[in-house]
């Protein structure tokens, strides 16, 4: 078992797998085919230490999304969509239909008395809330350098980069300026 301790969150993450070229998506539309068995277990891992996992509708579509074992489920989305991988029982499912945005998501979640909040959302999200500097943003990926591009590609910094294992780096991602 890795260990992700070592990176030393706080309260309030994200997390984004990138491929090797720096994409969060793949041929498929989604991110599942980017990741390893490692990253996998950073997701729970992140998923585990939280009390509820925020995600937009679009990303929970695209990649399938199930409930989580052990954490609630909240989903931003002004759009209806289908879940069909969550089933019928949507009413498990925390909607945000009515915050303006991703800080303002996770605000309101804080506000709802939620104190350990995991976000899951595509690049546009991610660098919101890494730039809001509240959120701890965390980009994996089978190669530093896949990590370097995508953080490049969107005017971010890596705070911290490490080797968790022979197949797995993560890169703790920070707004310019703010390293």
């Amino acid at each position: 078992m890795l260990d992700f301790d070592i990176l030393e969150p706080g309260p309030i993450t994200a997390s984004l797998v990138v491929s090797a070229n720096g994409e969060a998506v793949s041929s498929l539309g989604n991110s599942k085919t980017l990741g390893n068995q490692s990253d996998l277990q950073l997701l729970k891992w992140f998923r585990a230490r939280s009390e509820i996992v925020l995600t937009s509708g679009l990303t929970a579509e695209l990649e399938g999304y199930r409930y989580p074992t052990k954490t609630k489920l909240a989903i931003l989305s002004k759009s209806p969509r289908t879940y069909a991988s969550l089933g019928q029982d949507l009413d498990r499912v925390l909607f945000l239909s009515d915050s303006p945005g991703f800080t303002e998501a996770v605000a309101q979640l804080s506000a709802e008395g939620y104190k350990k909040i995991h976000t899951e959302f595509g690049p546009t999200g991610f660098k919101s809330l890494v730039e809001s500097s509240t959120v701890d943003g965390y980009v994996s990926s089978t190669s530093p350098e896949g990590i370097s591009k995508f953080l490049e590609d969107r005017e971010l910094l890596a705070d911290q980069l490490r080797a968790l294992s022979a197949d797995l780096f993560v890169a703790k991602a920070v707004g310019r300026g703010k390293a």
